[in-house]
Parts: C-alpha cells; structure tokens; sequence
C-alpha cells in the first residue's frame, strides 16, 4: 500500500513523494517521520497555528493525498478542508477515531486508516511499504 503522493517541484525539476503530519510531539510522529526519511518520503509538517489559508495552499501545492495525525489536529485540518478543493483521500490516525473525526471524513469524502492498523499489516515484512 502506497500512501505517499507524487508531486513535482518545478523550481528545482524534481518529482517528490510526499505525506503529512500534523500533530503534537509524540513516538507516532517521530516513528512516522522516520519512516518517511527511510523510504524516501518528503514529509511536510503541519500546524493547527499556519491557520485555514495556509493550511490549504499546502495541501494543494503539494498534492497531499495522505495525512498522519492525532484525532484533535486530523479534525482541525478536515473542518479547513471541507468546502475547498483537496486531493486529500485519507487520514491516518494515530488515536482511535472520534465520531467527530468520523462524521468530518464522510463529509470531506476522506477516508480513515488506524495507525495501529499499518504498523501491524508491516510487521514481518522484510519490504516495508506500508507508507
């Protein structure tokens, strides 16, 4: 399962695969990061304080398809989101998803992964490609 987009950056010519976090400091986070630096993923950071503007410019520049997250930041970037044009399909998160985050999906058209879920389709697998 490949959840990372492919994107382009036209000022240095490049094709970038690419995912985001958005979250407080957490193991989640750090492994997720990790992971990406591993496989070769950009990942892109975001905060609940780059506001609703920004947040979206982000998401659009980038192609974002897949973001990693925490319930309460993963809600905060779907309310953004609703009513704008995403390429956002799906979420992943690292808590057991809220009826808010749930409802906030199925009206963003996103879909929910568990964290918990992709770390242990991973484990055994000597080719980890679960991001």
């Amino acid at each position: 399962m490949n959840l990372a987009s492919r994107t382009s950056d036209p000022e240095f010519g490049v094709d970038l695969e690419v995912l985001g976090i958005v979250s407080v400091n957490r193991e989640e986070w750090l492994a997720t990061d990790l992971a990406c630096n591993l496989l070769d993923i950009t990942s892109v950071p975001l905060y609940e304080t780059l506001g609703d503007e920004m947040l979206n410019l982000i998401l659009r520049q980038t192609e974002m398809k897949t973001l990693f997250g925490s319930d309460v930041c993963l809600r905060t970037v779907l309310k953004t989101v609703k009513g704008n044009p995403s390429s956002l399909k799906q979420v992943v998160s690292f808590d057991p998803p809220s009826p808010q985050l749930t409802e906030l999906a199925l009206d963003c058209s996103v879909q929910i992964l568990l964290y918990k879920d992709l770390v242990t389709q991973s484990l055994g697998k000597p080719d980890i490609d679960c991001l």
